[in-house]
């Protein structure tokens, strides 16, 4: 049988192949193990408990945090870092013990209050933790005025960083709204500062700092203003009014998550907590009793979550929000309350017993205060309770601004997110086709929670949420061409992006004006109401009517704090009607001084 010799060539090849060979096997091996085996190093993070995952939420069980900051492989290989910035201290020693509950104090036209923040140490649950607080409580001082005053509020920086006072909702003068470089300098660590607040709403307002929004708020800066009305029948008669504050706070190892100085994490969803507080406790009870119908005035203080609040066996009437009342009276089984936005509701208590505050969501209720009704009230205001009134003052002022339904826009805003580095695991988040709105279990389409707070190390740097001028194309402080005068009434319409790389929910907030919601997805709003933020749904479009009637350069912006961080803000002017704008000699004075 004939057969060829191999030649030298061939011999050479040959040898070449069996040399490479246990390097081509082990290759293969090595990319068999990297991407059929093991789990990718794409990504990769640490979590709070020290669990290492990679982008697509897979933990890598062989993983370790080493003591300076990184994260290595079991072969001692470096695959990421839990370096983010410098943190901010979670130490409590030395610290004054926080009160066991805020002071309510009534502030009469011209006086003037002193209002300080301070580190505390606060016990929650069982747990010291090292809080900001305003005048040694969380939540800061109740501070009833009378509808029309005006005050001094003596605002002292006694902690570490830069604060100012931003009274939410209140249509106060541009010079006093508390936004740094905007309206004032920010008030340094041991310097003062003097806020001249005219209260011209009855209702239910709030205060809290206007730097670093998402670490003030977290750690316990914020309070209540709740403005009497001049009219002596505004509201119906009840047996008492109180406050509620509700808030989430997030800790790991029996301290408040970390902060860092130089960015903001949780930028993406926004910073959920773990643990529920009800006027700054866990474990709130209120007596009261048999009988008693309540003026509640609710307000949602937490960095991100959408509160959604009821009181089995309880009865609830809604009366008010932000800036005032309804237009009619409604009983609801529950209520819905986005970040700063405010609920006023009538509560009667008709049995003896216990009733729980409680908040539900997909996953289901839990009880986050209760209540103890005992006794049996002397005068029962019952007969008053069920009746629902129409507020005809509201009904005449709001029935003209109706027709602006029908009406063209005068500007268009879409609420999107732009995101950079590596792929975000969406697996937990919710997202909806564009277009639908089938709720979860009867409930709206909304982040309800950070399931494992899986969204600690999207920083701000790697996360950019924005508002996008659909007219122009620019975005966040790229917007300056929002300029109106005095009594304008200026409809906007606002789109929720459903398209977004990521979709959420956004409350929606205006500083210095009020406006009532024209429309939902087109449906109109039979029962108005002023406000000063609104929850915009994911995929929703909401048509709002603003009355720019109080001149100043002003902010507005999403109320998650870690999405204002994120870059979700822009200005728009108001000017009188000379033209002039209040504020232009400061603006220009720091334009001056920075060069910008």
């Amino acid at each position: 049988m004939y057969s060829k010799k191999p030649t030298k060539i061939h011999t050479h090849i040959i040898f070449f192949i069996l040399l490479l060979s246990p390097f081509v096997v082990y290759g293969a091996y090595t990319l068999y193990e990297e991407y059929f085996t093991s789990v990718s190093t794409v990504g990769v993070h640490a979590m709070a408990d020290g669990t290492v995952m990679n982008a697509k939420g897979e933990i890598l069980p062989d993983a370790k945090v080493m003591q300076d900051g990184t994260i290595q492989s079991k072969d001692g290989k470096v695959i990421g870092s839990m370096y983010l910035g410098t943190p901010f201290t979670t130490e409590t020693e030395s610290l004054p013990t926080a009160n066991s509950e805020p002071e309510m104090v009534y502030v009469h036209d011209g006086d003037t209050f002193e209002l300080t923040a301070a580190y505390v140490q606060k016990e929650v649950g069982n747990r010291r933790l090292r809080m900001l607080a305003y005048n040694n409580s969380v939540p800061g001082p109740i501070i009833k005025v009378d509808q029309g005053a005006e005050v001094t509020i003596n605002f002292n920086n006694n902690t570490d960083i830069e604060q100012t006072i931003h009274s939410h909702g209140i249509r106060i003068d541009n010079a006093y709204d508390g936004v740094p470089n905007e309206t004032q300098d920010a008030v340094k660590p041991g310097e003062t500062f003097s806020y001249k607040v005219h209260f011209p709403d009855a209702g239910v307002f709030w205060y809290h700092p206007h730097t670093r929004e998402d670490y003030g708020q977290e750690m316990g800066l914020y309070g209540n203003y709740i403005v009497e009305p001049e009219n002596a029948i505004f509201w119906t008669k009840v047996h008492r009014e109180a406050p509620l504050v509700v808030d989430d706070i997030l800790i790991r190892n029996d301290k408040i998550e970390t902060f860092y100085k130089e960015l903001t994490n949780f930028a993406l969803l926004g910073r959920f907590g773990n643990t529920h507080l009800v006027n700054g406790e866990v474990d709130y009870v209120m007596p009261v009793t048999q009988g008693e119908v309540i003026r509640f005035y609710i307000t949602n203080v937490a960095n991100a979550r959408t509160y959604n609040l009821a009181i089995p066996g309880a009865k609830i009437k809604l009366v008010g929000a932000d800036l005032g009342r309804y237009e009619h009276e409604t009983f609801v089984d529950s209520i819905l309350i986005s970040p700063a936005e405010r609920s006023i509701v009538e509560v009667y208590f008709p049995k003896e017993g216990r009733y729980a505050l409680t908040h539900t969501s997909p996953t289901g209720a839990i009880e986050i205060a209760h209540f103890k009704a005992e006794g049996s009230v002397v005068t029962s205001y019952l007969s008053m309770f069920n009746t629902l009134r129409t507020n005809s003052e509201e009904v005449t002022v709001f029935h003209p601004l109706r027709q602006y339904k029908y009406k063209a826009p005068d500007k268009k805003v879409l609420l999107t997110v732009a995101i950079t580095g590596p792929k975000i695991d969406h697996s937990k988040h919710v997202h909806t086709l564009a277009g639908s709105s089938t709720p979860l279990n009867g409930l709206p389409n909304l982040q309800w929670d950070d399931v494992g707070e899986s969204d600690m190390t999207n920083t701000t740097q790697k996360i950019t949420w924005q508002v996008q001028d659909k007219q122009t194309q620019r975005t966040n402080m790229d917007i300056t061409d929002w300029n109106f005068r005095k009594g304008d009434l200026v409809k906007i319409q606002i789109q929720n992006d459903p398209n977004a790389v990521h979709v959420m929910q956004h409350p929606f907030h205006m500083h210095g004006q009020r406006f009532v919601v024209l429309d939902r997805n087109g449906v109109p709003n039979d029962n108005m109401v002023w406000k000063d933020t609104i929850l915009v749904e994911p995929g929703e479009l909401v048509n709002i009517l603003v009355q720019m009637d109080n001149p100043g350069l002003w902010m507005a912006h999403c109320h998650i704090a870690e999405h204002l961080h994120a870059g979700m803000m822009f200005n728009f002017s108001v000017a009188n009607e000379d033209g002039s704008i209040p504020g232009e000699e400061y603006r220009n004075s720091v334009e001056h001084a920075t060069g910008h």
